[in-house]
């Protein structure tokens, strides 16, 4: 016997537990989807990148992180990368306008971006939301 369950969240240490498929949805789009050990090993879309980074972790001193250049969220584009307004890597008028393409990794790994699965697998710098932790990259965790 199957089941099939949906389960919807932010927090993504709990989706990494239950879930043998992730796909991760910003503004209502798709931009990642894949087995689960894949969508939680490198290369990111820069928004799972961003879910990863506030995953809190139980280490004295250390806190939620955020992107290094976060902006304000405005209305949702009909066309080109819904993430477009808040990456801090994205291409000007290619992410803008154009509808990203599907990248395909190993495993059934799919992003969706105007980037390279190299140029993905860079880490993105993320800082402190609390100016006591220290600053890390949304790659500093350990992957199991």
């Amino acid at each position: 016997m199957v089941f099939s369950y949906l389960f919807i969240s932010h927090d993504l240490a709990l989706v990494r537990m239950v879930a043998d498929e992730v796909a991760v949805l910003y503004q209502g789009r798709l931009c990642e989807v894949g087995p689960t050990r894949h969508v939680y090993a490198a290369p990111f879309h820069p928004y799972t990148a961003t879910l990863l980074a506030a995953v809190p972790e139980p280490v004295p001193g250390r806190s939620p992180r955020a992107l290094k250049h976060e902006s304000s969220l405005g209305v949702v584009p009909a066309h080109g990368c819904p993430f477009f307004q808040r990456c801090p890597r994205r291409i000007e008028t290619t992410c803008a306008q154009i509808d990203p393409p599907w990248r395909l990794a190993e495993g059934g790994h799919a992003i969706r971006c105007h980037l390279t699965l190299e140029q993905l697998s860079e880490p993105i710098e993320v800082l402190p939301l609390y100016a006591s932790a220290p600053s890390r990259t949304a790659y500093d965790k350990p992957h199991s």
